[in-house]
């Protein structure tokens, strides 16, 4: 199917670099509302009369948003007013919420399965991704999460299923089903998809924090400082699935049982230090 074209020979897709100049400038979420999932919206000229995809003249707006100004509720000139002071630059934050249901959260890390964990992972003491009870039954359960970068800056928080970003991160991309975070350029700092109704994958990631380092690579391989390596792991009904600690320690599925129906499949390539295990 060709791409359509404007009055003036314009194709619809907008190339990447000017997408990421309007994300870096709008603070990754909508200028009127703050909300991540984003959509790109021409306002000077409008897309039909555009000659060309100048960053200048295109917005970030969320799909209720657009909506709005496609019916007419929002026009052009107050469009270009809340670019010129987008709601993430002046609140310092784009957010967004998950919608998991049902009662066996997953978490995957890389290529590796949590199943009913209360904390997913742990690093230097400190929890990274972890459940909280919902307050009203028929709610699911709750995703937490404070996700670091390299440098040890957080770069995502997880308030009970409502995530939060920063604007000042080189670049953060909502598109589909993830959010994809980039504290530099040509660098994933991480990369998590939601898989409705009840999965949360974290694809790539690289954690610094209090001299304990951790990452995911591409191929689903959960790699320490120490080049401890875990693929293809699983934990079920464990307190904790996987921790991270100074010196090369590492615990994986520990902590008391949720209940007796606890798993382990524990698959560790290099095994330099003790691994402590709950007993399967």
């Amino acid at each position: 199917m060709k791409n359509k074209l404007n009055q003036h020979g314009l194709s619809r897709p907008i190339p990447p670099a000017v997408k990421l100049e309007v994300r870096q400038r709008c603070g990754f979420g909508c200028v009127s509302c703050g909300r991540g999932i984003i959509q790109y919206d021409h306002f000077d000229p409008e897309y039909a009369d555009a000659m060309e995809h100048n960053a200048k003249g295109i917005t970030l707006l969320c799909g209720s948003c657009h909506d709005e100004k496609k019916h007419g509720l929002l026009t052009n000139a107050q469009v270009a007013k809340m670019d010129a002071d987008p709601y993430c630059m002046r609140n310092e934050n784009a957010f967004g919420a998950f919608r998991l249901t049902g009662d066996q959260p997953i978490v995957l890390l890389g290529n590796s399965e949590f199943r009913q964990c209360k904390i997913i992972l742990e690093v230097a003491g400190e929890k990274v991704i972890w459940f909280t009870k919902p307050r009203q039954a028929d709610e699911g359960f709750y995703l937490n999460a404070r996700i670091r970068d390299e440098t040890g800056k957080v770069i995502l928080e997880i308030r009970e299923n409502e995530w939060i970003i920063g604007d000042d991160l080189w670049d953060v991309n909502t598109s589909g089903n993830g959010i994809v975070i980039r504290s530099r350029a040509r660098n994933h700092s991480l990369i998590l998809r939601f898989l409705p109704p009840e999965t949360v994958k974290i694809e790539r990631v690289s954690i610094a924090h209090k001299g304990v380092s951790v990452r995911i690579e591409k191929d689903g391989r959960i790699i320490d400082a120490n080049n401890n390596t875990f693929s293809n792991c699983a934990a079920s009904n464990c307190h904790t699935g996987i921790r991270f600690r100074a010196a090369g320690s590492i615990a994986f599925g520990c902590g008391r049982p949720r209940s007796l129906n606890t798993w382990i499949r524990l698959r560790l390539s290099s095994a330099l230090v003790p691994v402590k295990t709950l007993a399967s």
